[in-house]
């Protein structure tokens, strides 16, 4: 790997981000929070800083395109972005990918338990040269019952997906549903 960008790179897959700082050359990680950014930064040194909301779809153009003209080309992708109303930041990241046409990259998307894998698959539209990716979230069963994943677990789980490169990877369990906390 030469240039990763990670979406959500500060929360939940803080691990991921700093994983992926030691097995690529650069690694891109957009978040909203400078406190959160700068505990990154100050873990690795491979990690470059870009504070933007994603859902400011002009602003995440802009600064992904810098962090290209500076990092080099992105050959993977690791996006959690929740659902936004009339935005679709996630199309800003493709559209900019298909834009550098520097062959096959590959999308991890990271999505939430409830979602529809196959809805998904339709409504993104992914070039030919994108390796699509699926890394569903679910829970944990346990003597107590049931719980929500840990950060901790999540990023595992997608480490464990990059890892893989399988098409679809479950982090946790889905089933059965009616168990979910």
């Amino acid at each position: 790997m030469r240039h990763v960008l990670v979406i959500g790179g500060t929360g939940m897959l803080y691990e991921t981000s700093l994983w992926l700082s030691e097995q690529a050359e650069c690694v891109s990680v957009i978040g909203r929070t400078k406190y959160k950014m700068d505990k990154l930064t100050c873990e690795s040194s491979n990690i470059n800083p870009i504070i933007v909301d994603y859902k400011n779809e002009k602003q995440l153009d802009k600064q992904v395109k810098k962090a290209v003209k500076e990092k080099g080309t992105i050959d993977v992708v690791v996006a959690w972005i929740h659902r936004v109303p009339r935005k679709d930041p996630l199309s800003v990241i493709i559209n900019l990918m298909m834009e550098d046409d520097t062959g096959k990259w590959d999308l991890f998307h990271v999505v939430g338990s409830r979602s529809n894998l196959s809805d998904i698959k339709e409504r993104i539209n992914t070039p030919n040269q994108c390796i699509y990716h699926q890394v569903q979230l679910g829970f944990k069963l346990d003597e107590e019952g049931s719980r929500w994943l840990t950060h901790s677990e999540i990023s595992n789980g997608v480490i464990e997906a990059i890892t893989l490169k399988q098409y679809e990877y479950i982090v946790g369990t889905l089933e059965p549903w009616d168990k979910r906390p």
